[in-house]
């Protein structure tokens, strides 16, 4: 999935019989082909009983096998603050709310390494060529998309 220039987040479809974002899911698509390339799921949060206070995590998944490529976390000691891991949990960044809804309100640009469009279809993402062969950067590329798109 992340070794394509751009892709396209299809609508958010709800889980039946939940909330409307618990469960939540959205498929990545090849935006020239239409073929799936992986899905984007609304997860809550488990453990102890103050983790489930916090907002749900997004998890990125590749269709071939559904292997976990990446999650996103709201940040617990940091308000308005999202984290990115990998699959093995190692963190790959941080993104700051506030920086995310100015992207969003200008030019839905983050740092013109990564921009998105709304159409009828869904989101359509496109990276920078600076971000070939970077698919870390792309990750918290995509999860800054993710997270500013609601």
């Amino acid at each position: 999935m992340l070794e394509l220039q751009s892709l396209l987040l299809r609508p958010w479809t709800a889980a039946p019989g939940r909330g409307p974002r618990a469960g939540a899911a959205r498929a990545v698509v090849d935006p020239a082909t239409g073929r799936p390339l992986g899905l984007v799921r609304v997860t809550a949060a488990s453990g102890p009983w103050w983790r489930r206070l916090t907002r749900p995590a997004l998890e990125v998944y590749e269709t071939e096998d559904e292997a976990l490529l990446f999650s996103v976390h709201c940040a617990w000691l940091l308000p308005f603050r999202w984290e990115v891991r990998d699959a093995e949990d190692r963190r790959l960044g941080t993104l700051r709310s506030s920086e995310l809804l100015a992207a969003r309100r200008a030019m839905r640009a983050v740092h013109d390494l990564v921009t998105w469009s709304h159409a009828e279809a869904g989101t359509l993402v496109r990276f920078s060529p600076e971000l070939d062969g970077k698919p870390l950067a792309k990750m918290v590329g995509l999860a800054a998309v993710l997270t500013a798109d609601g």
